[in-house]
């Protein structure tokens, strides 16, 4: 069982050092007050009894999962280790399986244990695994902030240690952290001997005290070992020497420094310190700063040696090494649609299926791998996006999709699933999203899928643009009316009379409807149909007068802007668009950025209008603001010579329809436009001939 309180805990290893393995959640930390790594045996009554232990990591070894409370897919765990540092048993706290299992491993490599892994949030007393909070005293990312740490302890029956007693034999603890359960390539704490022999006695331990644990291929970085030899019996001991051995794969790019610099002496790759008498509780540090790389990935040792004495047989040590990886396209990284039509109308709602492929084929395992997506601005969804990871956390921010891996292993795949349902908005090729993967070393892989072709829908259905035909004045319904229709380039399609009102059937496109009646000025219907909803549409018409002049200007010779030809137009400009099928449009308003009229031919007026359509609505309680802008150009034909005039012109908006069915939006907006050609010329008034 565990301790009933933090009090009964052994303190075993109180430093740790900050920060040199990644990712926090195997990094091991600790100092004087906050000491890193504890056990707790059982008294002998207890039954069953069992040994607990405790490590302090920098960061929550938590799944990001928030619909389950389990652990990441790591190892973390102790090994007993005998005065020679030989491996005795191994106990993991093994999460890179299916099914998560706390084990122990005898010296030669068999699990002789293994139990699932009960860990419950609330805390049970059937719990063999819990993670509690440690404070927040160390920082992780940040360089000097303090962040959460975390307790992760686990317990073991001492009856799964076959042949071994806790009470009388001689060990240490070296606790760990890892990847996978056959190699620990991240932390490795070792304390003091238990239950310690008298006579002689020899410690070494050997540990990274600084340097990345992760590097590329052929990056340089130094790194500092120690290996620390005390006299840790109660008898001196003679004719100490220590034998290294530099792992020959290390390319130096400078003199490897040694510490002290007296003393050890370095020929080739190996080292040789003839220590000489080691006193009674003696300690003595070798320092070893290597500058240089890794041409080949893999998991890397950087030296193994053994120290010698007169009074023991020799004693072997290593360094835990650190995880080399090649930099060169070795994360494999596909994005497909795999599901959904690979044409489609725009605004049609549909549903996708896509996938985020991702293989590793380093030769060293890679951590908390970061997978962002981005969904296309141009695409609206109509539902939530579903996201089905093979492995790790994914989770959804509006349009932003992320997906973190904690582990991704040599050799390993790792899928998600993307379903979204919704529409396009724009035209043309259309990507999906866009993203990239990182991770330490490897930097950013980035991803796109193939897209898929969006068309602009046909609009097939007969559209019809119908009203009153009245006196602008007084309100009278006009008869024998003449309207003239003109398709965009000013050509004549057909001339129809009207009584009263009029009903003209048309296709979607532009087109300009002249009204003439003797003795109204000609009125001009801009329409432009760009959806297929019907238009209603009141003409109203303009009686002719005549200018009669009053004053007194008899023989007055003039020069005057006289008026060729007036343009009386009204636009009516017909558009549909899509939004989401649930918002809830507040306001939409068009705004006339801009006309310009310019003369063609002498014989023409074009128009280009610049429209821009404003909808707001709302979305989940959020106000959203959706603004296109739409060009258009017109042509109206000019029956008179207007030769040597200059137009002059102005305009208004004059209201909009709107309304909206499903995701669809249908928008009419009304533009008045009113100009004149005008022509100047030197005209005598009442005057005799000369």
């Amino acid at each position: 069982m565990f301790p009933a309180n933090d009090g009964l805990w052994t303190v075993y290893i109180k430093t740790a050092l900050i920060r040199n393995v990644t990712p926090c959640w195997v990094d091991i930390v600790g100092d004087n007050s906050n000491p890193a790594c504890y056990y707790y045996l059982n008294d002998v009554a207890v039954t069953p009894r069992e040994i607990a232990f405790r490590m302090r990591l920098n960061g929550s070894p938590l799944s990001n999962n928030p619909l389950k409370y389990e652990l990441k897919e790591f190892v973390w765990g102790v090994q007993i280790v005998d005065m020679y540092n030989s491996v005795k048993f191994s106990v993991y706290v093994n999460a890179t399986t299916d099914n998560y299992a706390l084990e122990v491993w005898d010296s030669t490599n068999t699990k002789i244990y293994s139990t699932p892994i009960i860990l419950n949030s609330p805390e049970t007393v059937n719990d063999n695994v819990r993670v509690r909070s440690a404070g927040t005293v160390f920082p992780c990312t940040g360089p000097t902030i303090p962040d959460e740490d975390f307790f992760l302890d686990f317990r073991v029956p001492v009856s799964a240690f076959t042949g071994f007693d806790f009470d009388t034999d001689t060990y240490k603890l070296c606790y760990f952290t890892s990847t996978q359960e056959n190699v620990i390539n991240k932390d490795y704490e070792c304390g003091g001997l238990i239950n310690k022999p008298e006579g002689a006695v020899l410690c070494v331990s050997k540990h990274i005290e600084s340097g990345p644990s992760i590097i590329c291929a052929c990056s340089t970085a130094i790194w500092v070992l120690h290996v620390v030899i005390e006299n840790c019996g109660d008898v001196d001991l003679t004719n100490v020497v220590l034998t290294d051995t530099i792992n020959s794969e290390i390319a130096s790019n400078a003199d490897i420094v040694l510490m002290p610099n007296v003393g050890p002496v370095l020929v080739g790759n190996q080292i040789t310190w003839n220590i000489g008498t080691l006193m009674k509780g003696e300690k003595q540090t070798l320092g070893i700063e290597i500058t240089g790389y890794f041409d080949t990935p893999g998991h890397k040792i950087f030296d193994e040696g053994e120290v010698d004495c007169d009074e023991l047989d020799p004693i072997p040590f290593k360094d835990v090494g650190i995880d080399v990886i090649k930099s060169t396209d070795k994360l494999i990284v596909e994005k497909s649609i795999i599901e959904g039509p690979q044409k489609v109308s725009l605004c049609d709602i549909e549903t996708w299926k896509l996938r985020i492929y991702l293989k590793n084929t380093c030769e060293a395992d890679l951590a908390a791998l970061s997978v962002f997506d981005e969904i296309n601005c141009s695409f609206s969804l109509e539902d939530s996006i579903v996201l089905t990871p093979s492995k790790g956390i994914a989770f959804a921010d509006g349009k932003k999709i992320y997906w973190d891996i904690e582990l991704l292993r040599a050799d390993e795949e790792a899928t998600l699933y993307i379903t979204l349902k919704g529409f396009f908005a724009k035209e043309g090729l259309n990507i999906f999203n866009k993203g990239y993967v990182y991770s330490d070393c490897i930097g950013e892989f980035p991803f796109e899928d193939e897209g898929i072709e969006v068309f602009a829908p046909e609009i097939t259905d007969i559209i019809e643009v119908y009203g009153k035909i009245q006196d602008l004045k007084t309100g009278q319904l006009l008869e024998d009316v003449l309207a003239t229709i003109y398709d965009n380039r000013c050509n004549i399609m057909r001339v129809e009379t009207f009584d009263k009102r009029y009903n003209i059937s048309l296709k979607a496109g532009t087109y300009i409807i002249k009204f003439s009646k003797e003795g109204y000025v000609d009125k001009i219907l801009i329409v432009v149909l760009q959806s297929d909803m019907d238009i209603y549409f009141d003409i109203k018409m303009l009686k002719r007068s005549a200018v009669v002049c009053s004053a007194d200007i008899a023989n007055k010779d003039l020069y005057l802007s006289i008026i060729k030809e007036r343009v009386d137009a009204d636009a009516v400009f017909s558009k549909s668009t899509c939004i989401n099928t649930k918002a809830k449009i507040e306001n939409l308003c068009d705004v006339v950025e801009n006309i310009e009229a310019n003369t063609a031919c002498n014989s023409k007026l074009l128009i280009d209008f610049t429209i821009e359509k404003n909808i707001v609505y709302k979305l989940n309680n959020e106000k959203n603001l959706k603004y296109d802008d739409y060009n258009f150009s017109v042509y109206i034909p000019i029956c008179r010579n207007i030769d040597g005039c200059s137009f002059v012109y102005n305009y208004k908006y004059s209201g909009n329809y709107y309304c909206k069915d499903d995701n669809i939006v249908y928008n009419i907006a009304y533009i008045k436009f009113n100009g004149y050609f005008v022509c100047d010329k030197d005209v005598l008034v009442n005057g005799a001939d000369e």
